[in-house]
């Protein structure tokens, strides 16, 4: 209900993107609609893995807010959610949130950015007005959806592709003793706030 939305709008958006060049994976699982224009990378819970990487090694991505949109800000990846339903999903400076339509009972428009402003826009507050109180959440729009994609598109332009696998981290053995009084056992950047 307040978490499901129409894939139809995300058609331009994939279109869009392979316009420009790109490639769009699908995340998802097995019974996820069929997206025209996107790569399928559905899963029955066995391929975790493979969907991180390619979220790992994704250019950008723009997900709902469901299972794997919480890759994205784990794993680097410059992260767009959409159609979400509060803020979270945000984890890095550069992540952006694009908030769903939600419409009243009387057919107007719930005012989103009011309530953000107020600190009031969560998942919670979504949850109630469209399962308690008759609101209906909608989809964002192709519009919306394809702002988005150029947004991102646009900050990540030094990335011609599939982002190249980070460089190993490199290796550190601790040493084999203890000091009293404790210590850090090698240098550590602390931030002084």
């Amino acid at each position: 209900a307040y978490r499901d939305v129409d894939p139809a709008p995300f058609e331009a958006m994939a279109r869009w993107v392979n316009d420009q060049g790109g490639q769009v994976v699908r995340l998802g699982d097995l019974n996820a609609t069929p997206i025209p224009g996107t790569i399928p990378l559905l899963t029955d819970g066995d391929s975790f893995l493979d969907q991180a990487h390619a979220v790992a090694r994704s250019r950008f991505s723009v997900m709902t807010p469901s299972g794997p949109y919480g890759l994205a800000s784990g794993l680097g990846t410059p992260q767009a959610t959409v159609c979400a339903i509060g803020t979270f999903g945000a984890h890095r400076h550069d992540d952006v949130v694009l908030p769903r339509p939600l419409r009243a009972p009387d057919g107007t428009l719930h005012p989103v950015n009011a309530d953000h402003d107020l600190g009031l826009w969560n998942e919670t507050l979504v949850r109630d007005l469209v399962m308690n109180d008759g609101y209906t959440a909608e989809t964002n729009t192709e519009t919306d959806l394809i702002y988005v994609a150029k947004r991102m598109w646009g900050e990540t332009q030094d990335v011609p592709g599939w982002r190249q696998a980070p460089p190993p981290l490199p290796s550190y053995t601790p040493p084999n003793r203890y000091s009293v009084p404790a210590g850090p056992a090698r240098e550590v950047n602390v931030l002084r706030l």
